[in-house]
């Protein structure tokens, strides 16, 4: 099998590592193929590569070409010169003469000099030009899997002599005493079926047996993990870029290190320092006495009945259920208002406040950082100042009364000031806080509050105490952000829900120290975090940066030379340039770099002494205190390397990258990472511990197919000419009696399809080839995916926001929708340079994009994404509503309704075509035991779509999901379309990662019909209807479009019950069914109409994958998948039953309403089990002369003979059009 794909100039790859690869002969070839649509593909593998017009390198251009991240810009560059780019292939004499004359120019400051790489076949043909660039041919591709599953009936079969409980265990005797343990490893698990018997009969030794089980003491017998330098990958994502991508980083870390003359072992250590922890780094040391308690869960009487064993917080709760436990874990510093309405809803939390000054502490800052000695005399500002009155005030009430009294009274000031006629005044008025005082203390002051309040504003007592309440907020840093929560020192926006959620954040770091037994009943958890990880300052600025950079500060006094003047503004004009091309600097901001790390400084925010000491702090904290520990232990002398071992354990000594993998060598894991690791091995001979950990009790077989990865190798590139054969899998000695399924493990960013497969993959049997003695198939890497995440900040993810990608001239390429699961979205792009924007309409007016980026198109704000290698994109999308749409909703149905009846009254050419679109047609019509054939499910296919268009008299236009259509499908459906007149269009959808999967290939079929019909369509179709292949259709499909549907999303046809032979059968009269739908009628999935500008506007696609992820992970619910999830979900998103002709099927109708029926379904009956075929010859009369003229165009297209086995004649009048003086055409 091939895996092919056309190169992008912009996104040349080059696969050139030196990989191993799998050599041999065998019986099965395989590969993956990428190619433009209506190319032939060559069953050869070779690179293959684009015409690239180079119009940002143009003559005659007045703007310099835009660059992008991906550009290798030449050192020595001019920043402000002109742009020359040179596309040539490395390595190529004509790449050399270009590049010497080029870095040369650059090096004189002529030009800014700029190389983009592509491949060499193209430019070392005679008859080319420089213009167009890259090979002619298709790219082979590697880093993808291939299986040859064994089908149910087949594994089923075997011996079961073969499967033993000891079966792991002799796998991994035989691996640890390989002389090649990776080899014997992959050997193994990637050719199980055939090697299981030998495995079965080796004897055991009872030492390895013993191992494996202390081992698994640690760590669950079956599980796999992996670990890179200490860092552990994620094993369900892994694929060779990543990996390639991952050890190039690490290397790259080493030679670094290895610079600075450091030994092999300070390096080893340094690769494997633990990254900082950001949940700790901002703990601010807040412990003081400004900071004021409302309670204490210790000590406070309301509390004596609340269990104080700190080990109750590891007990399992409901979610949304707190834990009261007696003892101050959380301590929460908030505003007075959250404070007094939680406290009284007794939650378990310690609330406490810090009062200031905002005017006092502006003076502070104006001040330089001191308390202002004006600010004692100056008895008028004091005055006005009423933050401070409050504060003094609060603090008398609070020495001479309690607490909860002083709590009380500033609970009164803002119910006075939220009750007076006043409210909303932006200043709060003396008025206030005087009422508030007197009501306070009315019913308890010994003398008259009047007198105790105009003494206190005359002699300004406790002054000193409130003024270093307001310097102490300076200090910490927290006056910036007006009003915040501290909850045990980090810092929180202050919000309705901030207390509870910093509670739910802080309990998983308190859970963990209780289990290791650092917090006992006895730990001041507050002291104890402080202590640990506590800053005097906090600076939201200070918050950590991706990118490495470096910076120069240039300073240029007033009045210096002329001379000198145009020499800075020169090195000032260079610098700014590399500010912005390389460390992302917008022009004229400031910033402060430490240790290669830069902090953007915000306009009008202060940058003190007192910043630059915290950011000192924080940096010796989280990354220079460890790394100086390693360098201090260094001896400077040479190091013996690790003399651990373990069940293998792979040591060259002297690589800087080490990985330690526990593997299960009997699993899928086991069969994707044995390759991987070997081809590190092959590589770059890094140091390994493999724990080998199989499950220890088998009572199946743990692998039931073939395996082969896919690496590039040396062998791939030619040493004659630049010509590259690229790689393949190879499956030989294949058992020939055996059926076998064949299914691809491609990236998860990778949409594959197949392009050349002559025989049924789903259906393989080598004894079937006759003479053939090698099976090919050809897959198509059809494009990349581009998903990402959608969020507005303290709001759920906006679902439904309509997004749209394009390009410069193209804005509006392809489009989705935001999903409200972690507001997730994806689209198919290929590589190159693309736009992000929100879709004009109700989206662009509500939401716009936090930031935009360069060079967006038009006026619209436009995010950049570049695509420039083969591991797609996931982008982090943040909207936020337009300043006076705050309250406004995305999905309103009035705004929706308006919408359609716009879009209807709209001329534009696809409006016509949509408007009638009659069918989506999916895969339905596979039988529900799966043993359909697809050569036989697309026969149906073609017949359906034959009656559709023999009775439908407007124009239509069908849409396939592709994802599990043959290739010679793809071929005659363009032929048949231009035969018959009828748009078509291929769709897909790659499944979410954070979706539960499905298994079994005919319950993803089954899952395309339902999950993803919001987004799978473009959001221009508004509506759409599904036809199983196996339906015959005898009505005009445009009178079930135009049906009203009642305000309903989807309309199905409900199950009949005119034949009473099958009562027995309808289980949805009975037990769980009947008492779930209350009534309901539950309904077929054979034929339904979805209103998807419905289906959009009341975000039913979400609330059906919340059904599907809810009911999917138990085995036994969704036996239907299709048809049990709309029916089970009915009660939320609500089905317009369609009338009972629209859909009749002989098991459960009956032969007496068979005249009426407008479509005709071929189910299956459960009771008689008779085959497809003969029931829709019997059934149904029209069936063998459509099927027959089906198959007559099939051949005719194919070129290719009709099966002389079956009926040929047809009694219908073939479709006008050119088909009489019909050649192939090529593709």
């Amino acid at each position: 099998m091939e895996l092919r794909w056309r190169s992008w100039v912009l996104g040349a790859l080059f696969i050139s590592l030196l990989f191993g690869g799998f050599g041999g002969s065998g019986c099965l070839g395989f590969a993956v193929n990428r190619r433009p649509k209506n190319v032939q593909v060559s069953l050869r593998a070779k690179w293959a590569g684009t015409s690239l017009l180079l119009e940002s390198g143009s003559l005659g251009y007045l703007e310099q070409p835009e660059l992008f991240e991906f550009d290798h810009v030449y050192l020595a560059s001019s920043i402000i010169s002109p742009v020359a780019i040179l596309y040539g292939a490395i390595g190529t004499e004509c790449f050399k003469d270009f590049h010497i004359i080029l870095a040369e120019a650059s090096k004189q400051g002529k030009i800014k000099y700029v190389v983009r790489p592509v491949l060499p076949p193209r430019c070392q043909a005679v008859s080319s030009y420089c213009s167009a660039v890259g090979s002619s041919d298709a790219v082979n591709l590697g880093g993808y899997g291939v299986e040859l599953a064994l089908k149910n009936m087949e594994y089923k079969a075997m011996d079961d002599t073969m499967i033993k409980e000891d079966l792991g265990h002799q796998t991994v005797q035989r691996i640890v005493h390989a002389s090649d343990p990776l080899q014997s490893m992959q050997e193994i698990n990637q050719n199980f079926p055939s090697i299981v018997s030998s495995l079965s009969r080796m004897k055991l030794n009872d030492s390895i047996k013993d191992e494996i089980l202390a081992n698994q003491r640690m760590v669950p017998p079956g599980k796999s993990l992996v670990a890179l330098n200490g860092a552990l990958i994620n094993i369900e994502d892994i694929d060779l870029y990543l990996l390639m991508d991952l050890v190039q980083q690490e290397l790259s870390f080493a030679d670094h290190f290895s610079k600075l003359k450091l030994p092999l072992s300070a390096i080893q250590k340094l690769l494997s320092a633990a990254p900082p922890s950001e949940s700790n780094a901002f703990r601010i040391d807040f412990r003081s006495g400004h900071v004021h308690y409302l309670n204490n869960l210790e000590e406070d009487a309301m509390y004596k009945r609340w269990r104080s064993n700190i080990n109750e917080i590891l007990m399992p709760v409901f979610p949304g259920q707190l834990r009261y436990i007696r003892k101050n874990l959380f301590h929460a510093v908030y505003t007075i208002d959250m404070i007094l309405s939680l406290h009284q809803s007794s939650i378990p939390m310690r609330f406490g406040i810090i009062l200031y000054s905002s005017k006092l502490v502006k003076m502070i800052e104006e001040n330089g950082g001191h308390l202002p000695s004006s600010a004692v005399q100056d008895d008028k500002k004091r005055t006005e100042d009423v933050s401070s009155l409050i504060i003094r005030l609060f603090l008398y009430v609070k020495e001479n009364y309690d607490t909860q009294l002083a709590f009380q009274f500033l609970g009164n000031v803002n119910k006075l000031w939220n009750s007076g006629d006043d409210f909303g005044e932006e200043n709060l008025e003396a008025h206030h806080v005087e009422g508030a005082f007197v009501d306070s203390l009315l019913s308890k002051a010994k003398s008259p509050p009047h007198d105790t309040l105009l003494k206190l504003e005359k002699e300004l007592t406790y002054k000193e105490e409130a003024d270093g309440s307001s310097l102490f907020v300076f200090k910490l840093g927290l006056s910036r952000l007006e009003c915040c929560l501290l909850m045990n020192g980090l810092v929180y926006e202050a919000n309705q829900e901030a207390s509870i959620n910093a509670m739910n954040e802080e309990l998983p770091r308190i859970q963990e120290q209780v289990y290791y037994g650092h917090i006992n009943s006895k730990t001041d958890v507050l002291e104890k975090f402080l202590s640990e990880n506590g800053y005097r300052r906090y600076n939201p600025q200070i918050g950590g940066s991706k990118r490495a950079r470096v910076a120069m500060l240039l300073y240029s006094t007033v009045g210096a030379s002329s001379t000198a003047s145009h020499f800075v503004k020169a090195f000032d004009t260079a610098v700014s340039g590399f500010l912005h091309g390389q460390l992302g600097l917008e022009y004229g901001s400031n910033a402060v770099i430490t240790n290669g790390r830069i902090f953007i400084l915000k306009d009008g925010s202060p940058f003190l002494s007192d910043d630059l000491s915290l950011l000192e702090s924080v940096e010796y904290e989280l990354r220079i205190k460890y790394i100086y520990e390693i360098i201090d232990q260094v001896e400077w002398v040479d190091v013996d390397p690790d003399d651990l071992t373990s069940a293998v354990n792979l040591n060259t000594g002297n690589s800087s990258i080490h990985i330690d993998a526990v593997i299960d060598p009997l699993s899928p894991s086991g069969q994707k990472l044995s390759p991987l690791l070997r081809i590190l091995w092959k590589c770059i001979r890094p140091s390994m511990r493999i724990v080998l950990n199989p499950v220890s009790s088998l009572a199946d077989l743990p692998l039931k197919n073939y395996y082969r990865f896919v690496v590039p190798s040396l062998d791939d590139f030619s040493n004659v000419d630049y010509s590259v054969n690229g790689p393949k899998a190879f499956f030989s000695n294949m058992p020939l009696s055996k059926t076998l399924t064949m299914n691809l493990d491609v990236p998860e960013p990778w949409l594959v399809e197949p392009v050349v497969a002559i025989h049924d993959l789903d259906n393989i049997l080598l004894e079937n080839l006759g003479d053939l003695r090698t099976l090919q198939a050809v897959f198509e890497l059809e494009a990349l995916l581009l998903t990402g995440h959608c969020a507005e900040k303290d709001h759920d993810p906006p679902r439904g926001l309509q997004l749209i990608l394009g390009t410069k001239r193209g804005p509006h390429l392809v489009d989705t929708l935001v999903m409200a699961n972690l507001g997730y979205w994806q689209m198919k792009v290929s590589p190159g340079v693309w736009y992000l924007q929100l879709a004009p309409g109700r989206s662009a007016d509500l939401y716009a994009l936090k930031e935009g980026g360069a060079g967006s198109p038009g006026n619209r704000s436009a995010k950049l994404i570049t695509i420039n290698d083969l591991r797609g994109k996931l982008v982090h999308l943040e909207v936020a509503k337009k300043r006076g749409k705050e309250h406004e909703e995305l999905l309103n149905a009035s705004d929706d309704q308006l919408l359609e009846k716009r879009k209807e009254g709209q001329n534009s050419w696809n409006t016509n075509i949509l408007k009638w679109a009659s069918g989506m047609i999916g895969s339905g019509g596979l039988s529900r035991k799966g043993e359909t054939r697809l050569v036989r499910y697309e026969r149906f296919l073609k017949i359906m779509i034959l009656s559709v268009l023999k009775n439908t008299q407007r124009p239509v236009k069908f849409w396939f999901i592709k994802n599990y259509l043959s290739p010679q499908f793809k071929d005659v459906i363009p032929h048949m379309a231009q035969e018959y007149g009828f748009q078509y269009e291929l769709i897909t959808y790659k499944w979410p990662t954070w979706l539960h999967k499905q298994k079994e290939k005919q319950r993803i079929i089954w899952a395309y019909k339902i999950l993803f019909l919001d987004v799978i369509f473009p959001l221009s179709l508004r509506k759409v209807i599904f036809v199983d292949a196996d339906q015959i259709v005898r009505a005009d499909m445009g009178d079930l479009y135009d049906m009203d549907l009642k305000g309903r999303s989807l309309a199905y046809t409900p199950f009949c019950d005119n034949n009473k032979e099958m009562d027995g059968y309808r289980f949805w009269r009975q037990g769980f069914w009947k008492d779930h739908l209350q009534g309901k009628p539950y309904h077929i999935s054979a034929l339904y109409v979805v209103d998807l500008m419905k289906f959009r506007q009341t975000a039913a696609g979400d609330t059906l994958r919340v059904y599907y992820e809810t009911l999917s992970k138990d085995p036994n619910s969704l036996s239907n998948l299709d048809q049990d999830l709309p029916n089970y979900a009915q009660h939320t998103v609500p089905i317009f039953s369609l009338p009972q002709e629209w859909l009749w099927c002989e098991s459960w109708c009956g032969n007496a309403t068979k005249a009426k029926a407008k479509t005709i379904d071929l189910c299956n009956n459960p009771m008689t089990k008779e085959p497809k075929l003969q029931g829709a010859r019997r059934i149904v009369p029209e069936w063998v002369d459509l099927d027959a003229e089906a198959r007559q165009l099939t051949a005719r297209i194919l070129g290719e003979e009709v099966d002389s086995n079956e009926p040929v004649t047809s009694t219908l009048p073939l479709p006008d059009g050119p088909q009489n003086n019909h050649k192939k055409d090529e593709l």
